[in-house]
């Protein structure tokens, strides 16, 4: 936004409590060099890995002047199995719920700043200032990944949601689609097996990148990861087919 790079950053501090906070941070040189904010969201906040709606480059095309920021309750570090031998990994969060911040783009660096979705009024969103009252604007009793991805697809006019379900690192694909940052969701894909046959069933994040959108936004470019022969940048193309 205006020039500015903005990432969230799980902060890792030991093998035994991971997760235990999210910090903000910030490149005005394009990613050469990042500084970090002066203050984090916490898990006693029930918070871990925040994600920052993309839209296109330096917030074009956004529909307002806000910056809308995705947040998973942790609850769980439990995992199917042993990750690369070291630590449990985080199983799918269960039941499944997804948070909805936001602040002005001027103020991304000030925590007063933020606003917390608290349900809808007549069809509106509520913003409140506490946040152990926020609502959340997406749920699944199967279950969300421990990191999502929400970008906006200007030419189709829909919010797109990728995570996981069920159980992590096993290729549980749920991509879902909005007319507005708190939804209502409906499914595009819900698998369990993504890229079974070409991808081995180990992926676990999904990210559309609005650089590479055609000009119409129906095809896409889709970067995903996951563990072993995945733990990589990896991407392949698609449509998306609408009844426009």
């Amino acid at each position: 936004m205006d020039g500015i790079l903005y990432m969230w950053c799980g902060m890792f501090q030991t093998n035994k409590d991971q997760f235990n906070q999210a910090k903000i941070a910030y490149s005005e040189n394009h990613g050469a060099t990042w500084e970090f904010a002066n203050w984090t969201f916490t898990r006693e906040e029930r918070i871990m890995m925040p994600t920052i709606c993309n839209f296109d480059k330096d917030y074009e095309n956004a529909k307002d002047d806000f910056v809308y920021m995705y947040l998973i309750p942790f609850q769980s570090y439990k995992g199917p199995d042993n990750y690369e031998d070291k630590v449990d990994w985080l199983n799918c969060q269960k039941p499944g719920l997804i948070d909805l911040a936001r602040v002005h783009k001027d103020s991304i660096l000030m925590k007063n700043a933020y606003s917390f979705f608290g349900g809808t009024k007549r069809d509106k969103p509520i913003w409140i200032k506490n946040i152990n009252e926020r609502q959340p604007v997406f749920e699944n009793p199967d279950g969300v990944g421990w990191c999502i991805n929400v970008s906006y697809n200007s030419k189709l006019e829909r919010y797109f949601l990728t995570t996981e379900h069920t159980e992590t690192h096993r290729g549980n694909i749920g991509i879902f689609d909005a007319p507005e940052p708190w939804g209502p969701w409906t499914t595009v894909i819900y698998d369990n097996s993504w890229g079974e046959g070409f991808i081995p069933l180990n992926t676990f994040y999904w990210n559309f990148a609005n650089k590479w959108l055609s000009p119409d936004g129906k095809s896409f470019s889709l970067i995903f990861t996951g563990r072993k022969e995945n733990d990589s940048f990896n991407m392949i193309r698609g449509k998306f087919i609408t009844d426009k």
